[in-house]
């Protein structure tokens, strides 16, 4: 699964990350923020850094973007399979989980 920031401006694949938090910032004029932030995975024994993907007003906001994100991810397609009705045969039951792409809403 990708993740298209809130700014559409950088794709950032799961499987690249190591974790997705959200964390408050005190911003200059005596404002709180939070920010939904990906941080990669170490490479090359640096540091990881953090990428934000989101910024939302309220931590509830915030974490219910997160809630998304696990659903989107965990999505998958099923096919319980049986016969056909238009011919004498019959399809298998099936699993797959199709390319996902989840965008960072706006507030």
């Amino acid at each position: 699964m990708i993740i298209l920031n809130q700014e559409g401006n950088c794709i950032c694949p799961m499987s690249a990350l190591r974790s997705i938090e959200c964390k408050w910032y005190d911003l200059q004029e005596g404002k709180k923020i939070w920010r939904v932030i990906g941080y990669y995975a170490v490479v090359n024994k640096q540091p990881s850094c953090g990428r934000v993907l989101g910024e939302y007003q309220t931590e509830e906001r915030a974490k219910e973007v997160l809630g998304e994100i696990t659903v989107k991810y965990g999505a998958y397609i099923t096919v319980e399979g049986g016969s056909l009705l238009t011919t004498p045969s019959y399809v298998q039951p099936i699993l797959f989980e199709p390319p996902k792409v989840y965008k960072m809403p706006a507030e």
